[in-house]
């Protein structure tokens, strides 16, 4: 009690002297007030114990010498003659150890409040997050440019046909095209396949593209190693050759510069290689190799289905490219009234054409990923404010001691900027961990030049967002400082520089802001899931449930007739039947609502023939017998396929 009792006693004198220290002016003015505040700062908990006198003494002490010293300089300055007075700006090094100690200042004040910032961190984290899991998609989607040389003068070219605003073109069609334009620097055609790789290891089923010589010309890329196609090598009969994706050579080969020149068996063919792509380039979307087309320019009907891309020369604009190639398309239209009436050019931009479907659904995610932000920075800044209320005395003081308006506002925006960086940090792991879930929960697979990596320009948009928040929030208790000289808060009933009209207006504010923000966010999600609950209730039409599949291609040049792949069906469907737990065999050619699709022309028997270009297109399945049953599809009105016949 004794011990207590004078440590009780030294700290009086302490304060006693300490308010001598103060300048004279600011202690007949605010003596009361000041003595009121050391008690009142003494009394805190963290000033107990033999340490916390210790620092007490320190901390009053050290404040009353600074405020003496800042008194006096503000009194020479005011005191100086008119046109002698200068003002002294701190230098760069000084600004940053004032703002360092304000940081030190706003980690200790957190210390003491670790719910307050905790609650605060994880707020500003879900609204950061929300931005971070959503930048990398906005990024590589809608901002970072087409990994291609000049992509703004990449064109597609397709056929729109009756019945289909979007059908591929026959290779007689870009025969012509290509030879008769002069709006094109440029003209290649690709088609997509696959093949089976046999001979090295064990054989793998490899996506690729059947492309034009001049393709990868019109892109504006090269072979990693080796070289391209040359002309010679895309006519009829010319010799096969490919080309190997870079994942392909390193998966199955080992990065192995002697593959060049060697030859690989794709659906039973050798294939000369001539060169390796670069790293990340698998176009047209997901490709493992890419081969010759190999057509003849006299080749008639439409076999064969191509997608045409164009790189228009620089003074041509798409608009010209269309005209030209409509009026080609009214020569073939001419040429070829059987395979080519009623059908037109449609030129369109690369970029617009891969970005078809998916702009808009970006850009609503990222527009209530900052409606999230939004409502978090409402939600601190609504903190902050209560906080700055139990702060007024503090503030006050501050006031008195001679801080102007200028340092208590960067006091404050720095106490926000802590609490952005930490839910920054907090907000990029959030951000991280719901990327990667929804990549793992998509099931369309990305082309290659959609990439969702969290690279430098994602990180700069994080730093940028998180800096916005501080301002969003920071500056909230700021607007509540009065414009009269802070030095009257402390006059009256102490009611501070936050006591008034004006906080609560300002609170007001931003408690109305979070109320229309949530009601929007909420009704938007309230759409979303009423969208998704009607589109799982669509009924699909058959019942995917305990039902495997599995995807066979027959190479041609082992199987070239209709009947040796009918027997190979029949063998595969007759053996996986004999297996145990298998209740049901068939196949079909596309599997159902996977865009996949045949297309065929519909004569009725007895009826006469449609006229050019005015037949009666159906999209079309091959089946095997079983398949309707397995599937669970109910037929209207007839029967399933006989499987005698």
């Amino acid at each position: 009690m004794s011990s207590n009792g004078s440590r009780s006693r030294l700290q009086a004198a302490l304060i006693r002297l300490a308010l001598k220290v103060y300048p004279g002016e600011l202690r007949s003015e605010y003596d009361a007030e000041l003595h009121q505040y050391l008690e009142h700062q003494r009394g805190e908990s963290r000033y107990r114990g033999v340490v916390g006198g210790t620092r007490f003494c320190w901390d009053v002490l050290s404040d009353a010498i600074g405020a003496r010293i800042r008194w006096h300089r503000r009194r020479k300055s005011e005191l100086a003659p008119t046109g002698t007075r200068t003002t002294t700006h701190p230098s760069a090094r000084g600004l940053m150890l004032s703002i360092a100690a304000d940081a030190r200042f706003a980690f200790r004040t957190y210390r003491r409040t670790p719910w307050f910032a905790a609650a605060a961190i994880l707020t500003l984290g879900l609204g950061i997050g929300a931005n971070a899991a959503v930048l990398p998609f906005l990024y590589g989607i809608l901002i970072k440019p087409l990994p291609f040389e000049r992509p703004h003068q990449l064109a597609v070219l397709f056929e729109n046909a009756p019945g289909f605003t979007r059908a591929s073109a026959s290779y007689t069609s870009f025969h012509h095209w290509q030879s008769q334009n002069s709006t094109f620097a440029g003209m290649g055609a690709y088609g997509n396949t696959r093949r089976n790789l046999t001979g090295s290891g064990e054989p793998e089923r490899l996506t690729g593209a059947s492309i034009s010589h001049d393709l990868f010309g019109v892109l504006g890329v090269r072979p990693l190693l080796g070289r391209g196609f040359v002309p010679d090598e895309d006519v009829p009969g010319a010799p096969a050759t490919a080309i190997l994706g870079h994942g392909l050579w390193v998966r199955r080969f080992g990065a192995d510069p002697r593959v060049v020149g060697s030859t690989v068996t794709l659906d039973g063919e050798s294939h000369t290689v001539v060169g390796i792509m670069p790293p990340g380039f698998s176009f047209p979307r997901t490709a493992d190799f890419w081969i010759p087309l190999r057509m003849s320019p006299n080749l008639k009907g439409r076999s064969v289905y191509l997608t045409a891309v164009g790189r228009l020369t620089p003074e041509v604009t798409r608009e010209t490219a269309q005209l030209e190639m409509s009026a080609i398309a009214k020569r073939l239209e001419q040429t070829y009234p059987d395979t080519h009436k009623g059908r037109g050019v449609v030129v369109r931009s690369l970029e617009d054409d891969l970005l078809w479907g998916r702009r808009t659904p970006v850009l609503i995610f990222y527009a209530a990923a900052c409606l999230v932000l939004l409502l978090a920075c409402a939600n601190v800044a609504n903190l902050l404010l209560a906080r700055a209320a139990d702060r007024r005395a503090e503030i006050a003081m501050r006031v008195a001691l001679g801080a102007g308006r200028l340092r208590i506002t960067r006091q404050l925006l720095t106490e926000g900027a802590l609490l952005a960086l930490t839910g920054g940090f907090a907000g990029a792991l959030i951000g991280i961990w719901a990327r990667d879930i929804v990549l793992s929960a998509m099931p369309e697979q990305f082309p290659y030049y959609f990439r969702f990596d969290v690279g430098l320009p994602v990180v700069l948009g994080l730093v940028g967002i998180t800096f916005l928040s501080v301002i969003l929030f920071g500056l909230a208790p700021v607007l509540t400082l009065t414009a009269r000289s802070l030095f009257d808060s402390l006059r009256g009933s102490g009611s501070g520089a936050l006591h008034g009209a004006r906080p609560s207006r300002v609170q007001g504010a931003i408690v109305i802001a979070e109320i229309a923000i949530a009601f929007v966010v909420l009704v938007g999600a309230g759409l979303v899931l009423k969208g998704y609950r009607h589109l799982t209730a669509i009924p699909s039409g058959f019942a995917p449930e305990n039902v495997l599949t599995m995807q066979l291609s027959l190479p041609s040049e082992r199987y070239p007739d209709d009947g040796q792949r009918l027997e190979f069906f029949q063998s595969v469907r007759d053996r996986m039947q004999r297996l145990p737990g298998v209740v049901a065999v068939s196949s079909v050619s596309n599997l159902p609502m996977t865009g996949s699709h045949q297309r065929g022309t519909v004569y009725v028997e007895g009826a006469p023939a449609p006229e050019p270009g005015g037949r009666d297109y159906s999209l079309n399945r091959q089946v095997q017998p079983g398949y309707f049953q397995l599937m669970g599809i109910p037929f209207i009105q007839g029967r399933d396929f006989d499987p005698k016949v």
